[in-house]
This record gives structure tokens, C-alpha cells and sequence, in this order.
């Protein structure tokens, strides 16, 4: 599928400069992204006529099972509306 692309204009000289996907060189600088700037969330996407106003609760959370014998999983970052 083909996406549609995103350019940037160059200050200077006002040329397009195109922007290609890449993937983050670590899990953990887009953790710290996410963290820093919850406005990547694409909140707006979910409700156009009520965008999401992230709030960032925790990172790394642990989350117990039924069992309540300790967490199982984690949650990367919890954010509330």
C-alpha cells in the first residue's frame, strides 16, 4: 500500500526535501519520544470533534494476571485522557 509522503521545505532556499520512514534505532529513544512528547498519539485521528489530550501516568507499569500473584506483563506507558 502505498502511503502518502511528507516533505519539509528547506529554509534557506525553499526546496522540497522529502522525509522517508525509517524505523527508531531503539526501542527505548522512541519510549523517550513518546514520554516527551505525547502529541505524536495521534489523538485528533481518534475523535476529529474531541481530540485526545494525552497525560502520560506512568511508564513501565506492571500489570498483575487474575491471579494477583504479581505482575505479568508491563505496560510502556499508561496516559489517560
Amino acid at each position: 500500500m502505498q502511503r502518502g509522503r511528507i516533505f519539509l521545505v528547506e529554509p534557506t532556499e525553499g526546496t522540497l526535501m522529502p522525509m522517508n520512514e525509517t524505523n527508531y534505532p531503539t526501542e527505548s529513544l522512541l519510549q523517550h519520544l513518546l514520554a516527551s512528547y505525547p502529541d505524536l498519539l495521534p489523538g485528533d485521528q481518534i475523535a476529529p470533534e474531541a481530540p485526545r489530550c494525552w497525560l502520560l501516568v506512568a511508564r513501565e507499569m506492571g500489570v498483575p494476571d487474575s491471579s494477583g500473584l504479581g505482575d505479568r506483563w508491563s505496560l510502556d506507558h499508561l496516559y489517560l485522557d
